[in-house]
């Protein structure tokens, strides 16, 4: 019990490529642009309560954080709901993600699941500016995740909070079948990350005497 197996990092990101070009413009401008794609960060899904009762989080509210991973239904006998006409919707949510419909009948490992790749575009001007002899001055324009300032629609960031998503919440524990009994929450599916899908833009001066 003290012997925790392997899992995926919190922090695994297997697959990323950069792209990197430039080109001169006329009147001694340079554009350089900078791609980097990479695959999204993994998650898991928990219960929202104390479903294996160790006491992490605890009713009082002093310990706080939820983290026991979700055991996945094979199917409907294999899971109580409070509300049992919820299971249509639930089956449908399992079967829509790969990372939870591979996983039925088990407990969902840790970090199994992973977020979408995400796109960021990076663009940067750089254009020499008229100075005294001796002297070098340079005007420097960069604007990053500029696909988001052509179409609001791209360059969005998705990410599950805290690397988790509570998919049932504990409501109860029926003593005859020693069961607990559960609702579907319904989560939203790596919501977008405000901050961080917003594009940024910032204007420079670069002077060498």
């Amino acid at each position: 019990p003290n012997n925790p197996e392997q899992g995926i990092s919190s922090f695994n990101i297997p697959h990323k490529v950069t792209l990197n070009g430039t080109m001169n413009l006329p009147w001694h401008v340079q554009l350089s642009l900078v791609y980097i794609g990479r695959t999204g960060s993994p998650y898991s899904y928990i219960y929202q309560g104390d479903a294996n009762a160790d006491g992490y989080p605890n009713r009082s509210g002093s310990v706080r954080g939820e983290n026991d991973l979700v055991y996945v239904p094979r199917d409907q006998s294999d899971i109580l709901l409070q509300t049992p006409s919820q299971w249509a919707a639930l089956d449908a949510y399992i079967s829509g993600e790969p990372c939870l419909n591979n996983a039925r009948g088990s407990i969902l490992k840790r970090n199994a699941c992973q977020e979408p790749w995400r796109h960021i575009v990076n663009v940067r001007l750089v254009g020499d500016l008229p100075t005294m002899a001796g002297q070098h001055a340079q005007a420097v324009l960069e604007v990053f995740n500029v696909l988001n300032l052509i179409n609001r629609h791209w360059g969005l960031q998705e990410n599950a909070t805290n690397a988790t998503v509570r998919l049932l919440q504990l409501r109860g524990w029926d003593a005859a079948t020693n069961q607990g009994i559960f609702s579907f929450v319904g989560p939203s599916l790596n919501p977008v990350d405000d901050t961080n899908s917003r594009w940024k833009m910032q204007l420079g001066v670069k002077y060498t005497f």
